[in-house]
């Protein structure tokens, strides 16, 4: 008789169904996710318990709402989860569909109080300057190569990148890019139609550009604006002072000048340094038959890249490279020049 009045009190009396009858036992509220080293992403389970016994539901779902404050549509299961990749404060919320309560209501939702949890990526960093490197004085309507460099090198990927162009004498780069608007003046900045960290193109007359990259994250840095000048004649002279500037050279190697037009070599070839063995300076030489983008690295003997000499487009002409090792440990090293299908390694010994 007793068990009979207590199916009776339930039956009858008024129920409260509450968003605390709903609940995640996983993931905890203001709890942290930390970004794989490996693939950048970390994954998030979840999973929906159910506290009240006067309802019967049949459906299970949860949702999150990302950094930027939209919304992912339901996904089914009282256990499911998300990959992220973007680091930031998530919210999830959790919701199961009653089909009948004990109270004789039917067919609605029930939703779970917000769980916060935080996405953090220790292995990589927000972007926080630009720069662009190429050169500074260029031949009239040849197509020459500036390349776009973010720092830290360990930035949100991936990375965006619009280049601007300031027209400082009236005509415009070869037809090859996408410039809006299609006819540029003079004093103004225009958006260069390409999302590359390089840009190849040629100009008429003296002009300006620069670079605005975006990280993963939505964080951007402007680069510094390089100033080209034109020239007529058949060979730009090297521009140490700009190159320099604008971090071309690492530390400890400079640039030397360009040899007059009719020393130019007619093939490629890279020189032994001297002196060898040296402490702690080098100069390396090299001869280029043409112009072309240039890349003079320095190697240890386990083959890490320990000094980056030269890294831009020059023209043709022979160069000397002075490479200071002042703060290199004695042995062997190797540097290697590489300029369009030639490729050159040689030996030094640093001996402190």
């Amino acid at each position: 008789m007793k068990r009979l009045l207590f199916v009776y009190f339930l039956l009858f009396s008024t129920v409260h169904v509450l968003a605390a009858n709903v609940y995640f036992d996983a993931p905890t509220n203001n709890s942290n996710y930390y970004i794989n080293k490996t693939d950048g992403r970390v994954g998030v389970d979840y999973h929906i318990m159910t506290v009240s016994s006067y309802f019967v539901c049949d459906w299970y779902g949860a949702r999150v709402q990302h950094p930027d404050g939209s919304w992912d549509l339901y996904q089914n299961g009282q256990s499911g989860g998300w990959v992220f990749s973007q680091t930031g404060r998530y919210t999830i919320e959790g919701a199961v569909h009653v089909v009948e309560d004990l109270k004789g209501n039917t067919n609605y939702y029930i939703y779970s109080n917000y769980i916060y949890i935080n996405v953090v990526d220790t292995n990589h960093y927000a972007i926080t300057s630009a720069s662009i490197i190429g050169p500074t004085t260029i031949n009239l309507n040849q197509n020459y190569t500036w390349n776009a460099e973010a720092s830290p090198s360990n930035v949100y990927t991936p990375l965006s990148y619009q280049w601007w162009y300031e027209n400082l004498g009236g005509a415009s780069p070869s037809s090859s890019l996408s410039i809006s608007p299609d006819l540029p003046g003079t004093g103004t900045w225009y958006k260069i139609g390409t999302n590359s960290s390089s840009l190849t193109t040629s100009f008429s007359e003296n002009s300006a550009i620069y670079c605005v990259v975006t990280d993963g994250q939505g964080n951007s840095a402007t680069s510094n604006t390089l100033t080209l000048t034109v020239t007529l004649s058949r060979i730009a002279k090297n521009d140490n002072t700009s190159t320099a500037n604008i971090g071309l050279v690492n530390e400890g190697a400079n640039i030397g000048s360009q040899l007059e037009e009719e020393t130019i070599p007619t093939r490629y070839s890279l020189s032994d340094n001297y002196p060898n063995p040296f402490n702690p300076s080098t100069t390396i030489h090299y001869a280029m038959p043409k112009d072309g983008f240039v890349t003079l690295k320095v190697y240890d003997i386990l083959g890490n890249v320990v000094k980056t000499l030269v890294n831009q487009y020059q023209t043709k002409g022979r160069y000397d490279i002075n490479f200071n090792a002042v703060n290199l440990a004695s042995g062997i090293y190797f540097y290697r020049l590489q300029s369009g299908n030639f490729i050159s390694t040689k030996k030094m010994l640093l001996l402190k």
